[in-house]
């Protein structure tokens, strides 16, 4: 019974384990996933204010060109951040289930255990 119960708890131990090691790689989906964020809205600021500084300073026949090339950029920044969100968020979500499933398996485990 002993043993039985020592390698139940040893199995358990290793899955807790593995559990966190996961609810770390969320984590660190989750840190880089607020930074990514972060990186590519500064950016988006501050092509948006380098773009209005030069918008003040040209002429009006250049504007309309000047304009549309800003919208462009800014459109496909707005894509880029859509983007990093996207992944970011599939990368929380895998690690989500993959967490979800260990704990599952750590509760099938246990259940075995307490059977035998």
């Amino acid at each position: 019974k002993t043993q039985e119960l020592s390698a139940a708890t040893k199995t358990l131990h290793a899955a807790q384990a593995s559990a966190r090691s996961k609810e770390e790689g969320l984590e660190s989906a989750t840190i880089k996933h607020h930074t990514q964020r972060q990186i590519l809205t500064a950016k988006f600021d501050l092509t948006s204010k380098m773009k209005l500084q030069e918008l003040h300073t040209l002429t009006e026949a250049r504007m309309v060109e000047v304009t549309s090339k800003a919208e462009v950029e800014v459109s496909a920044m707005k894509v880029q951040l859509l983007e990093a969100r996207i992944k970011s968020d599939t990368e929380i979500e895998y690690w989500k289930h993959a967490l979800d499933a260990e704990l599952q398996e750590q509760v099938r485990v246990h259940a075995e255990d307490k059977r035998k």
